[in-house]
């Protein structure tokens, strides 16, 4: 990973895998490295909210989540994890709320579609 041009998409990349192999605090490094060199990563916010989650951290996962929604509002993937997470902690009233704007998010194309 030595170009500085996918350098942030390759650690975005193996912070997701070491997530599935459950290696969540290495994940969580490889994430905060990836999202310090390029911060509009959605898909490295989301990945790390949810290591955050696996780490019982709800509200790290929580800012993770409503940053990935705040740079790209019809996220689907943010929105739903989001509703999962205030489920998980029985804000049901928020999780409600979240799930509900994720069906509307979702009949609407985000910008990764068309760029």
């Amino acid at each position: 990973m030595t170009n500085p041009a996918t350098r942030p998409l390759g650690l975005a990349l193996l912070g997701t895998i070491r997530l599935q192999e459950g290696d969540y605090a290495e994940s969580t490094s490889l994430l905060t490295q990836a999202l310090a060199l390029n911060p509009a990563l959605v898909g490295a916010r989301t990945t790390l909210g949810n290591s955050y989650m696996l780490q019982g951290k709800p509200d790290s996962a929580r800012k993770s989540f409503q940053e990935a929604l705040r740079l790209d509002p019809t996220n689907f993937n943010a929105r739903l994890e989001l509703a999962k997470l205030e489920a998980s902690v029985r804000n049901y009233q928020q999780s409600r709320a979240s799930s509900a704007q994720s069906q509307v998010s979702y009949a609407t194309p985000t910008k990764a579609f068309y760029s």
